[in-house]
């Protein structure tokens, strides 16, 4: 009576389903064999298997951190070149190079003083000079990565050989024009764009023949 008891308590053991608490001490890693045969002992085989090797989690991409730009109080230098064409003239041209500082005095808004040297190819006498220019610009775009801008200004020029010839050597420049900024990351603008370009003595002299061009020029901009 008592070898068939434990028989079918073992066959109940075997055959019913195993329920595992919620606090087994044994891991998904531990396998459990049981193998009972009649007038044998039951014979019980415990064995840990390895864990399987976990995979190191991927970090996502580092973002690029974008610094604050065109923020009100701020203030950068910048770094420019330009080339400029007559519009009534191609053989009348325009080499410039400069610095710039810029001062938003409002968020998107800046004052910017242009302090140039130009080297003027003309028909009759080539000539350089020295240009210092103030002008507005407005970002009326902004983007996380790239603004868009317009700009409009004025200045002066003082050239050692009239501009254009038979003009004067001391001439106003006003300008106005479009163009872009893109971050290229560490706080570093990338900046190009557009402007017409007047020349004249806005006829503080007896000769006022003017001059007008269409002037690209790119540069880099820097935090102060």
């Amino acid at each position: 009576m008592l070898t068939t008891t434990l028989l079918v308590c073992s066959a109940l053991a075997v055959d019913a389903p195993a329920v595992q608490p919620a606090s087994s001490p044994i891991s998904p890693a531990t396998t459990l064999n049981y193998r009972y045969d009649p007038g044998v002992e039951p014979i019980v085989n415990l064995a840990l298997l390895p864990d399987e090797p976990q995979q190191p989690e991927q970090a996502p991409p580092p973002h690029r951190r974008i610094e604050p730009y065109a923020i009100k109080g701020t203030t950068r230098w910048n770094i420019h070149g330009a080339g400029a064409v007559d519009f009534d003239d191609g053989d009348n041209t325009i080499a410039l190079f400069g610095l710039g500082l810029s001062h938003f005095i409002a968020d998107d808004l800046s004052l910017d003083l242009e302090l140039n040297v130009l080297f003027i190819n003309q028909l009759i006498e080539n000539t350089e000079g020295f240009n210092a220019n103030v002008l507005f610009r407005w970002h009326f775009i902004h983007e996380r990565r790239w603004t868009m801008f317009l700009d409009a200004g004025a200045g002066v020029l003082l050239s050692v050989n009239d501009v254009p010839a038979h003009g004067s050597s001391f001439n106003f420049t006003p300008q106005v024009g479009a163009g872009v900024t893109v971050d290229l990351g560490g706080d570093v603008r990338l900046i190009a764009g557009a402007r017409w370009l007047h020349i004249s003595n806005a006829n503080l002299y007896d000769e006022n023949p003017g001059r007008d061009s269409v002037m690209g020029y790119a540069g880099i901009s820097f935090p102060f």
